[in-house]
């Protein structure tokens, strides 16, 4: 019966030894291992957007904004993982003369990438300022908020608000932005 049993607790010991071993080798015949970055935001990350958008005139002062929808694309670029700049060019129908409304912003970009068990979003603030005209410009200062998922590396969707106001005028803007976003 003792030779059973340690004949069973050395089989146990032969079998649990072989999963801790391994393969000895010398410092000159190691390699390094590499491991791949499984983050889906980057440093130095140029993005491509292109989205709807939809402006709630804040009445005021000659009305210069109306409600109005349309759309246009984007360019960023991230100088690191957590800050970048912007540029977009915007379109929309329906102005004070029934022309279309071209706004074209700048902003400074801080973003909080978040990435676990699968789930990749970035939830971003941003501050800047935008030309608009359709015959008459008009500056504004923006700040807003957004939020960006990443459904792999290279491609996202991402929705955002934005409030631009003018200095010393009440002609004010409230514009909502969504959109897909390519990432090289």
């Amino acid at each position: 019966m003792t030779k059973k049993i340690i004949a069973s607790v050395l089989a146990v010991l032969a079998i649990a030894g072989t999963s801790f071993a391994g393969t000895a080798v010398s410092s000159k015949e190691s390699k390094q291992c590499v491991t791949q970055d499984a983050s889906y935001f980057k440093d130095k990350e140029l993005q491509l957007d292109l989205f709807y958008s939809f402006n709630d005139g804040v009445r005021g002062g000659d009305h210069y904004f109306n409600d109005r929808s349309g759309g246009g694309l984007g360019l960023n670029y991230f100088f690191t993982r957590y800050f970048g700049v912007g540029a977009e060019g915007n379109w929309f129908e329906g102005g004070p003369s029934n022309a279309v409304l071209h706004d074209v912003s700048g902003s400074l970009i801080a973003r909080l990438p978040i990435e676990a068990r699968g789930l990749h979003v970035a939830p971003y603030v941003f501050v800047g300022g935008s030309e608009v005209w359709d015959g008459k410009e008009t500056s504004l200062a923006n700040v807003g908020a957004g939020m960006e998922v990443r459904l792999t590396p290279r491609f996202g969707v991402f929705a955002d608000w934005r409030y631009g106001f003018t200095m010393g005028s009440s002609n004010n803007e409230d514009t909502t932005r969504a959109g897909v976003r390519f990432t090289f």
